[in-house]
């Protein structure tokens, strides 16, 4: 009987956790956000296992470093997704009222930019459109250019 490759044991096991955790996170990040089921599951899986398998990379000697290091990152990944989802429920509500906070945005230049994106992935215009002057929030163009392609392929239907 032969071996498998260690590096196909271990993104197997990356995919076997990632795979229930992003389907938990995304039906409750819907459910925040009354949709958007499959965008959550599709970003959420791709940065778990990305994470997972950076984190096993990184921590390859074995060592008990190899767990903390672990933890130290699965804690930042639900930290950061903890702090966006109460940011973008509570904002709104306790918020000092102004257009960015009510769309649960804590600065301005992002709140800009995702409504660019947001009209840039509606219109008919290419997506490198992002990359001229026309649009003027994003610096180089790159992000703009991102969050448009994943509201076109990820969320068509609504801006979220």
């Amino acid at each position: 009987m032969t071996k498998k490759p260690l590096l196909q044991n271990n993104l197997f096991r990356d995919a076997a956790w990632a795979l229930p955790a992003a389907l938990v996170l995304a039906a409750g990040l819907a459910r925040l956000q009354s949709g958007g089921f499959w965008g959550f599951f599709i970003l959420l899986f791709a940065g778990a296992f990305a994470l997972s398998a950076a984190t096993r990379w990184a921590a390859r000697g074995g060592s008990s470093a190899a767990r903390v290091l672990a933890w130290m990152v699965a804690l930042a990944f639900l930290l950061r997704l903890a702090l966006a989802a109460a940011l973008t429920v509570f904002l709104p509500l306790y918020g000092h009222g102004n257009p960015q906070e009510q769309a649960g945005y804590v600065f301005t230049d992002s709140f800009r930019r995702d409504a660019q994106a947001w009209e840039l992935a509606r219109a008919d215009a290419p997506i490198w459109r992002a990359f001229g002057k026309e649009y003027y929030t994003d610096q180089y163009g790159g992000l703009l250019a991102l969050s448009a392609a994943s509201y076109r392929v990820l969320s068509p239907d609504a801006h979220r």
